[in-house]
């Protein structure tokens, strides 16, 4: 999961009377690996979790992002699913997609056309269907390349990379970018303040979810937005990521009925708007995730999705929280 975001919205977006402020607007997260598929193919190169995951026992049951859940194939039939699913207002009018740097650069300074053909096409679609994209330039897959070369995020070299790869993705896509050079202080301090521990004392501070390191505890929603207003003279905020995830192997008929995260996300967005109502300056907030996915180590162990995928068809199913949030 990623820390808060915090950069200047270009939203005006009008909000209803249960959103937490005037300029508020809500989504779903996607992220690149973990969902698209297509990892050795139009040009695609490897990144560091292509080679990490090499090693077998790194992840549960060796899963792999080769093809995670074909969003690179899927990606319109699940927007239209989405489209009948959700009323035309609702949060899923705003959607965080990841623009991994193999779309611009395929590791080694050239551009790969073809990424970028497929990115024109998504955020096309979505615009079509009247979605807003919200894009994340990096999302722990750095090239493989850039690894080598530079030594990866140990180098400041990888910062220029970084800076072309957002120029050229504005010049290319012209929308709002969720990370920009502008953040990297903030965000270093950031990881300082919400990498909160979930257990104290020895004791845990709330009820746990599936994986091992994630409890449900939404007064920390309020707790670390009003620390950021006081102590950071209250910047705009973006919650790039929130969610919980239940067992991979729920059937489908249990993954659907999935009431403990409607619980999730009421108590979590109700501790959202009483720091919206007490100041703090929060415009933003996306759902994680869209699709249940490739989840990193757990692979597919963890469904975070408020749409059940079936991984042995990949066919999509939306659950009960899909209508909540």
């Amino acid at each position: 999961m990623e820390p808060l975001i915090l950069i200047p919205s270009t939203s005006t977006q009008a909000a209803s009377a249960e959103t937490p402020s005037p300029k508020a607007f809500f989504g779903t997260a996607t992220s690149a690996y973990q969902v698209e598929g297509m990892a050795n193919q139009d040009g695609r190169g490897p990144s560091i979790w292509d080679v990490f995951i090499k090693k077998p026992g790194i992840v549960a049951n060796n899963g792999t992002g080769d093809i995670a859940v074909d969003q690179y194939h899927r990606y319109k039939k699940e927007e239209m699913m989405l489209g009948r699913s959700f009323d035309a207002n609702s949060a899923t009018n705003f959607k965080r997609l990841k623009i991994p740097m193999w779309s611009w650069q395929n590791g080694a300074g050239k551009v790969n056309w073809k990424g970028v053909a497929y990115y024109n096409r998504l955020i096309n679609y979505l615009l079509e269907k009247g979605i807003t994209p919200y894009a994340n330039l990096y999302h722990y897959d750095l090239p493989e390349a850039l690894e080598k070369k530079y030594n990866g995020l140990l180098s400041e070299k990888v910062v220029k990379s970084r800076r072309e790869g957002l120029e050229f993705s504005w010049i290319l896509f012209g929308m709002n970018l969720l990370q920009d050079q502008r953040q990297t202080t903030m965000q270093r301090k950031e990881q300082e303040i919400f990498m909160l521990d979930d257990v104290k004392h020895g004791v845990p501070i709330g009820p746990r979810a599936n994986s091992y390191w994630l409890y449900n505890v939404p007064w920390g929603m309020y707790k670390a937005l009003m620390y950021i207003k006081e102590h950071y003279k209250n910047p705009t905020v973006i919650l790039s990521e929130n969610g919980m995830d239940d067992p991979g192997n729920v059937t489908l008929r249990q993954g659907l009925h999935d009431t403990t995260r409607i619980n999730f996300y009421k108590g979590y967005l109700t501790q959202l708007k009483k720091a919206a109502d007490d100041g703090a300056n929060v415009v933003g907030y996306f759902a994680w995730s869209l699709l249940d996915n490739f989840e990193w180590r757990l692979g597919y162990t963890a469904r975070f999705g408020i749409v059940y995928v079936d991984y042995t068809n990949l066919k999509r199913y939306p659950k009960m929280s899909a209508l909540l949030v």
